[in-house]
Protein backbone atom coordinates (compact mmCIF):
# COMPACT_ATOMS: atom_id res chain seq x y z
CA UNK A 1 0.00 0.00 0.00
CA UNK A 2 1.14 3.26 -0.95
CA UNK A 3 0.83 6.11 2.00
CA UNK A 4 0.70 9.58 1.38
CA UNK A 5 0.37 11.61 4.67
CA UNK A 6 -0.50 15.13 5.50
CA UNK A 7 -0.86 17.86 7.88
CA UNK A 8 2.20 17.17 9.59
CA UNK A 9 5.02 20.13 10.39
CA UNK A 10 8.09 17.58 11.20
CA UNK A 11 9.57 14.12 11.51
CA UNK A 12 10.40 13.17 13.65
CA UNK A 13 8.35 15.06 15.83
CA UNK A 14 8.81 18.84 17.53
CA UNK A 15 6.04 20.85 18.00
CA UNK A 16 2.25 19.38 17.97
CA UNK A 17 0.01 15.62 18.12
CA UNK A 18 0.38 15.48 14.33
CA UNK A 19 3.79 15.34 14.65
CA UNK A 20 3.77 12.81 16.96
CA UNK A 21 0.73 10.68 14.88
CA UNK A 22 3.32 10.90 11.54
CA UNK A 23 6.31 9.99 13.01
CA UNK A 24 4.90 7.06 15.17
CA UNK A 25 2.52 5.59 12.78
CA UNK A 26 4.69 6.07 9.53
CA UNK A 27 7.53 4.13 10.49
CA UNK A 28 5.18 1.22 11.57
CA UNK A 29 3.44 1.18 8.52
CA UNK A 30 6.86 1.59 7.09
CA UNK A 31 7.99 -1.79 8.66
CA UNK A 32 4.39 -3.55 7.66
CA UNK A 33 6.02 -3.28 4.17
CA UNK A 34 4.42 0.23 3.20
CA UNK A 35 5.33 2.39 1.07
CA UNK A 36 5.38 6.03 2.88
CA UNK A 37 5.32 9.62 1.87
CA UNK A 38 5.23 12.44 4.93
CA UNK A 39 5.05 16.21 3.72
CA UNK A 40 6.74 18.41 5.59
CA UNK A 41 7.75 21.64 6.34
CA UNK A 42 11.40 22.75 6.31
CA UNK A 43 11.48 25.03 9.75
CA UNK A 44 10.07 22.26 12.02
CA UNK A 45 12.78 19.80 10.92
CA UNK A 46 16.13 18.84 11.70
CA UNK A 47 18.51 20.99 9.79
CA UNK A 48 20.42 19.01 6.75
CA UNK A 49 16.61 18.17 5.46
CA UNK A 50 16.88 14.50 5.49
CA UNK A 51 15.22 12.84 2.72
CA UNK A 52 14.88 9.09 4.82
CA UNK A 53 14.23 8.49 8.33
CA UNK A 54 13.19 4.95 9.32
CA UNK A 55 12.19 4.34 5.58
CA UNK A 56 9.67 7.24 5.23
CA UNK A 57 10.75 9.18 2.34
CA UNK A 58 10.02 13.11 3.70
CA UNK A 59 9.13 15.59 1.06
CA UNK A 60 9.75 19.52 1.84
CA UNK A 61 7.23 21.66 0.56
CA UNK A 62 7.70 25.08 1.04
CA UNK A 63 4.68 27.55 2.52
CA UNK A 64 4.69 31.22 4.08
CA UNK A 65 5.06 30.76 8.19
CA UNK A 66 2.46 32.30 10.33
CA UNK A 67 -0.36 31.08 12.57
CA UNK A 68 -3.11 31.44 10.23
CA UNK A 69 -1.46 31.06 6.55
CA UNK A 70 1.23 27.80 7.06
CA UNK A 71 -0.59 25.32 7.14
CA UNK A 72 -3.47 26.23 4.47
CA UNK A 73 -0.61 27.07 2.21
CA UNK A 74 1.43 24.17 3.09
CA UNK A 75 -1.24 21.45 2.87
CA UNK A 76 -2.45 23.08 -0.30
CA UNK A 77 1.10 22.89 -2.00
CA UNK A 78 1.35 19.32 -0.36
CA UNK A 79 -1.67 18.00 -2.61
CA UNK A 80 -0.54 19.21 -5.78
CA UNK A 81 2.59 17.70 -5.47
CA UNK A 82 1.32 14.48 -4.04
CA UNK A 83 -0.70 14.56 -7.72
CA UNK A 84 2.48 13.94 -9.30
CA UNK A 85 3.43 10.54 -8.00
CA UNK A 86 0.99 7.18 -7.18
CA UNK A 87 -0.66 6.62 -3.39
CA UNK A 88 -3.47 4.52 -2.53
CA UNK A 89 -4.40 6.34 0.54
CA UNK A 90 -4.33 10.32 1.45
CA UNK A 91 -4.19 10.48 5.01
CA UNK A 92 -4.49 13.65 6.28
CA UNK A 93 -3.96 14.68 10.05
CA UNK A 94 -6.64 17.00 11.20
CA UNK A 95 -9.67 18.93 8.97
CA UNK A 96 -8.07 22.40 9.04
CA UNK A 97 -8.01 22.87 5.19
CA UNK A 98 -10.04 19.92 3.83
CA UNK A 99 -10.99 21.66 0.63
CA UNK A 100 -7.64 21.17 -0.91
CA UNK A 101 -8.21 17.62 -0.92
CA UNK A 102 -11.63 17.83 -3.27
CA UNK A 103 -8.91 17.49 -6.54
CA UNK A 104 -7.74 13.81 -4.78
CA UNK A 105 -11.18 12.60 -4.87
CA UNK A 106 -12.08 13.79 -8.17
CA UNK A 107 -9.06 11.53 -9.74
CA UNK A 108 -10.63 8.70 -7.31
CA UNK A 109 -7.80 8.64 -4.76
CA UNK A 110 -8.54 7.59 -1.32
CA UNK A 111 -8.61 10.03 0.99
CA UNK A 112 -8.96 9.67 5.03
CA UNK A 113 -8.76 12.62 7.31
CA UNK A 114 -8.06 12.35 10.97
CA UNK A 115 -10.55 14.50 12.46
CA UNK A 116 -8.62 14.92 16.21
CA UNK A 117 -10.16 17.43 18.49
CA UNK A 118 -12.83 19.75 16.92
CA UNK A 119 -10.11 22.79 16.23
CA UNK A 120 -12.82 25.42 15.65
CA UNK A 121 -13.68 25.36 19.22
CA UNK A 122 -9.78 26.62 19.96
CA UNK A 123 -9.78 29.75 22.20
CA UNK A 124 -7.13 31.12 20.02
CA UNK A 125 -9.32 31.52 16.83
CA UNK A 126 -11.36 34.68 16.04
CA UNK A 127 -14.80 34.22 14.46
CA UNK A 128 -14.24 34.22 11.10
CA UNK A 129 -11.22 31.62 11.35
CA UNK A 130 -14.08 29.37 13.11
CA UNK A 131 -16.19 29.63 10.35
CA UNK A 132 -13.48 28.70 8.33
CA UNK A 133 -12.35 26.06 10.22
CA UNK A 134 -15.82 24.47 10.99
CA UNK A 135 -16.87 24.76 7.08
CA UNK A 136 -14.06 22.32 6.67
CA UNK A 137 -15.48 19.98 9.02
CA UNK A 138 -18.07 19.56 6.94
CA UNK A 139 -16.26 19.44 4.33
CA UNK A 140 -14.10 16.44 5.61
CA UNK A 141 -17.31 14.58 6.77
CA UNK A 142 -18.95 15.62 2.97
CA UNK A 143 -15.97 14.69 0.63
CA UNK A 144 -13.82 11.93 2.78
CA UNK A 145 -13.54 8.52 1.42
CA UNK A 146 -12.92 7.32 5.10
CA UNK A 147 -13.01 9.43 8.90
CA UNK A 148 -10.76 8.42 11.83
CA UNK A 149 -11.96 9.85 15.00
CA UNK A 150 -9.12 8.83 18.19
CA UNK A 151 -12.03 9.68 20.65
CA UNK A 152 -15.48 8.22 20.73
CA UNK A 153 -16.93 11.65 21.43
CA UNK A 154 -15.59 13.10 18.74
CA UNK A 155 -17.07 10.06 16.64
CA UNK A 156 -19.95 10.77 18.29
CA UNK A 157 -19.91 14.78 17.55
CA UNK A 158 -19.74 13.86 13.62
CA UNK A 159 -22.32 11.83 13.35
CA UNK A 160 -24.53 13.91 15.40
CA UNK A 161 -23.48 17.85 13.52
CA UNK A 162 -22.32 16.47 10.56
CA UNK A 163 -24.16 12.91 9.76
CA UNK A 164 -21.41 10.80 9.66
CA UNK A 165 -20.01 8.45 11.81
CA UNK A 166 -16.18 6.59 10.84
CA UNK A 167 -13.94 4.69 12.73
CA UNK A 168 -12.53 5.24 16.39
CA UNK A 169 -8.58 4.29 15.88
CA UNK A 170 -7.22 5.76 18.82
CA UNK A 171 -3.46 7.13 18.80
CA UNK A 172 -0.75 5.85 20.70
CA UNK A 173 1.42 6.29 23.74
CA UNK A 174 4.97 4.10 25.26
CA UNK A 175 5.67 3.32 28.55
CA UNK A 176 8.57 4.91 30.33
CA UNK A 177 11.42 4.63 32.79
CA UNK A 178 14.00 6.49 34.29
CA UNK A 179 17.67 6.86 34.39
CA UNK A 180 17.90 8.50 37.48
CA UNK A 181 17.55 11.93 38.53
CA UNK A 182 20.67 13.70 37.25
CA UNK A 183 17.82 15.23 34.57
CA UNK A 184 16.60 17.14 36.95
CA UNK A 185 19.28 18.24 38.97
CA UNK A 186 19.89 19.74 35.86
CA UNK A 187 16.87 22.00 36.06
CA UNK A 188 17.41 22.87 39.86
CA UNK A 189 14.46 20.32 41.17
CA UNK A 190 14.54 17.25 43.39
CA UNK A 191 12.15 14.43 42.80
CA UNK A 192 8.70 15.10 43.66
CA UNK A 193 9.10 18.80 44.49
CA UNK A 194 7.69 20.14 41.65
CA UNK A 195 3.68 20.01 39.65
CA UNK A 196 4.61 19.48 35.79
CA UNK A 197 2.65 21.28 32.63
CA UNK A 198 4.33 20.28 29.40
CA UNK A 199 2.59 20.90 26.53
CA UNK A 200 1.92 23.59 24.23
CA UNK A 201 1.33 27.03 25.25
CA UNK A 202 -2.62 27.89 23.90
CA UNK A 203 -5.23 29.55 25.49
CA UNK A 204 -7.75 26.37 25.40
CA UNK A 205 -5.18 24.35 27.51
CA UNK A 206 -6.11 26.60 29.98
CA UNK A 207 -1.79 27.17 31.69
CA UNK A 208 -3.24 30.86 32.76
CA UNK A 209 -5.53 29.50 35.07
CA UNK A 210 -3.89 26.76 36.19
CA UNK A 211 -0.93 29.00 37.61
CA UNK A 212 -2.97 31.71 39.40
CA UNK A 213 -4.94 28.31 41.13
CA UNK A 214 -1.14 27.37 42.09
CA UNK A 215 -0.53 30.78 43.34
CA UNK A 216 -3.21 30.50 45.23
CA UNK A 217 -3.02 27.76 46.74
CA UNK A 218 -0.86 26.77 49.69
CA UNK A 219 1.61 24.98 48.42
CA UNK A 220 5.21 24.82 49.14
CA UNK A 221 6.03 23.06 45.26
CA UNK A 222 6.67 24.76 42.47
CA UNK A 223 4.70 24.49 39.14
CA UNK A 224 7.37 23.87 36.52
CA UNK A 225 5.57 24.75 33.11
CA UNK A 226 7.51 23.09 30.10
CA UNK A 227 5.94 24.06 26.37
CA UNK A 228 5.84 27.00 24.33
CA UNK A 229 4.22 28.35 21.00
CA UNK A 230 5.26 28.32 17.29
CA UNK A 231 3.92 31.72 16.26
CA UNK A 232 4.28 34.98 18.51
CA UNK A 233 1.63 34.64 21.81
CA UNK A 234 0.53 37.22 24.06
CA UNK A 235 -0.21 34.16 26.75
CA UNK A 236 3.68 33.05 26.57
CA UNK A 237 5.16 36.06 26.67
CA UNK A 238 2.63 36.77 30.05
CA UNK A 239 3.99 34.08 31.50
CA UNK A 240 7.73 34.57 31.32
CA UNK A 241 6.82 37.63 33.29
CA UNK A 242 5.37 36.34 36.24
CA UNK A 243 7.84 36.85 39.11
CA UNK A 244 6.90 34.06 41.37
CA UNK A 245 9.44 32.10 42.33
CA UNK A 246 7.22 28.99 42.94
CA UNK A 247 6.54 29.21 39.16
CA UNK A 248 9.35 27.61 37.07
CA UNK A 249 9.02 28.54 33.12
CA UNK A 250 11.04 26.36 31.23
CA UNK A 251 10.29 26.96 27.31
CA UNK A 252 10.38 24.50 25.12
CA UNK A 253 12.26 20.90 25.86
CA UNK A 254 13.96 19.08 22.99
CA UNK A 255 16.97 17.73 24.38
CA UNK A 256 16.42 13.58 24.26
CA UNK A 257 14.91 12.39 27.61
CA UNK A 258 14.56 15.35 29.53
CA UNK A 259 10.91 15.32 29.09
CA UNK A 260 10.28 12.27 29.97
CA UNK A 261 12.42 12.47 33.18
CA UNK A 262 10.83 15.76 34.51
CA UNK A 263 7.70 13.82 33.45
CA UNK A 264 9.23 10.50 35.85
CA UNK A 265 9.98 12.84 38.96
CA UNK A 266 7.55 15.27 38.70
CA UNK A 267 4.78 15.25 41.92
CA UNK A 268 2.10 15.42 40.12
CA UNK A 269 0.82 16.54 36.29
CA UNK A 270 -1.53 19.06 35.78
CA UNK A 271 -3.32 18.95 32.15
CA UNK A 272 -5.56 21.82 31.61
CA UNK A 273 -6.61 20.54 28.04
CA UNK A 274 -10.41 21.36 27.12
CA UNK A 275 -10.83 20.60 23.51
CA UNK A 276 -10.36 16.63 22.32
CA UNK A 277 -9.98 14.61 21.57
CA UNK A 278 -6.91 12.19 23.12
CA UNK A 279 -4.11 14.27 23.96
CA UNK A 280 0.10 12.86 23.11
CA UNK A 281 0.93 15.10 26.37
CA UNK A 282 -1.52 13.24 28.72
CA UNK A 283 -0.69 9.78 27.56
CA UNK A 284 2.98 11.02 27.69
CA UNK A 285 2.30 11.09 31.41
CA UNK A 286 0.43 7.91 31.76
CA UNK A 287 3.34 6.29 30.30
CA UNK A 288 5.40 7.48 32.77
CA UNK A 289 3.51 6.93 35.74
CA UNK A 290 2.60 10.17 37.00
CA UNK A 291 -0.51 11.14 38.99
CA UNK A 292 -2.44 13.37 36.80
CA UNK A 293 -4.63 15.68 37.76
CA UNK A 294 -6.78 16.81 34.31
CA UNK A 295 -9.57 18.82 33.24
CA UNK A 296 -12.34 16.93 33.76
CA UNK A 297 -13.95 16.84 30.08
CA UNK A 298 -15.37 13.78 28.61
CA UNK A 299 -12.06 13.77 26.50
CA UNK A 300 -10.10 13.28 29.64
CA UNK A 301 -11.91 11.13 31.11
CA UNK A 302 -12.21 8.65 28.45
CA UNK A 303 -8.31 8.40 27.90
CA UNK A 304 -7.74 8.08 31.80
CA UNK A 305 -10.91 6.13 32.99
CA UNK A 306 -10.36 5.27 36.73
CA UNK A 307 -6.21 5.75 36.70
CA UNK A 308 -6.73 10.16 37.03
CA UNK A 309 -8.08 13.05 38.88
CA UNK A 310 -10.09 15.68 37.73
CA UNK A 311 -10.50 19.23 38.32
CA UNK A 312 -12.36 22.13 37.18
CA UNK A 313 -9.81 24.65 35.82
CA UNK A 314 -11.22 27.82 37.60
CA UNK A 315 -8.66 29.69 39.56
CA UNK A 316 -10.94 29.07 42.70
CA UNK A 317 -11.14 24.87 42.22
CA UNK A 318 -7.56 24.71 40.78
CA UNK A 319 -6.15 25.64 43.98
CA UNK A 320 -8.38 23.41 46.12
CA UNK A 321 -7.46 20.21 43.81
CA UNK A 322 -3.99 21.13 44.19
CA UNK A 323 -4.42 21.17 48.28
CA UNK A 324 -6.81 18.13 48.26
CA UNK A 325 -4.08 15.90 46.25
CA UNK A 326 -1.30 16.73 48.50
CA UNK A 327 -3.69 16.12 51.59
CA UNK A 328 -4.23 13.08 50.26
CA UNK A 329 -1.41 12.17 48.05
CA UNK A 330 -0.60 8.85 49.90
CA UNK A 331 -3.75 7.19 48.94
CA UNK A 332 -3.43 8.02 45.09
CA UNK A 333 -0.09 6.15 44.15
CA UNK A 334 -1.83 3.26 42.95
CA UNK A 335 -2.71 5.88 39.90
CA UNK A 336 0.60 5.30 39.22
CA UNK A 337 0.72 1.68 37.86
CA UNK A 338 -2.87 1.71 36.94
CA UNK A 339 -2.05 4.26 34.25
CA UNK A 340 1.04 2.74 32.54
CA UNK A 341 -1.01 -0.36 32.77
CA UNK A 342 -3.98 1.12 30.73
CA UNK A 343 -1.59 2.46 28.02
CA UNK A 344 -0.19 -1.17 27.50
CA UNK A 345 -4.06 -2.05 26.91
CA UNK A 346 -5.26 0.88 24.76
CA UNK A 347 -2.89 3.23 23.81
CA UNK A 348 0.23 1.17 22.03
CA UNK A 349 1.40 2.83 18.66
CA UNK A 350 1.69 -1.02 17.35
CA UNK A 351 -2.32 -1.06 18.07
CA UNK A 352 -2.73 2.08 16.45
CA UNK A 353 -0.77 1.13 13.55
CA UNK A 354 -2.53 -1.55 12.61
CA UNK A 355 -6.10 -0.58 13.45
CA UNK A 356 -5.01 1.95 10.57
CA UNK A 357 -4.00 0.30 7.78
CA UNK A 358 -6.87 -2.54 8.36
CA UNK A 359 -8.97 0.22 8.24
CA UNK A 360 -7.10 1.54 4.94
CA UNK A 361 -7.83 -1.82 3.58
CA UNK A 362 -11.43 -1.84 4.36
CA UNK A 363 -11.53 1.95 2.47
CA UNK A 364 -9.59 0.18 -0.80
CA UNK A 365 -11.28 -2.56 -0.69
CA UNK A 366 -15.21 -1.27 0.00
CA UNK A 367 -15.81 1.93 -0.74
CA UNK A 368 -19.22 1.73 -0.84
CA UNK A 369 -19.57 1.00 2.90
CA UNK A 370 -17.22 4.49 3.64
CA UNK A 371 -18.12 6.15 6.74
CA UNK A 372 -19.75 3.17 8.57
CA UNK A 373 -18.86 2.38 12.00
CA UNK A 374 -15.54 0.16 11.19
Amino acid sequence: MRIHIFGARSIPALWSGFDVTATELSKRFTAQGHDVTVFVMEKYCPPGKVRLVDGVRLVYVPTLYGKFVETPIHEFLSSIVSLFSKADVSYVLGCRSSWVYVLHRLVGRIVAYNTDGLDFTRKKWGPIARWYLKLNYRIAALIGTGLIHDNTHIRSYFQEHFGRGGAFISIGGHIYSSTGDGVIQKYGLTPRSYYLIACRIEPENNIDKIVEGFRASKSTKKLVIAGGANYKSSLVESLQQIKDPRVVFLGPVYTDNHIEELHFHCFAYVHGHEVGGTNPSLLKAMGCGNIVLANGTAYNREVLGETGLFFEPTVEMTSRSIEELESTYLEHQHLRALAQDRIRRYYTWDRSAEFHTQYFSHLLGERATYGETF
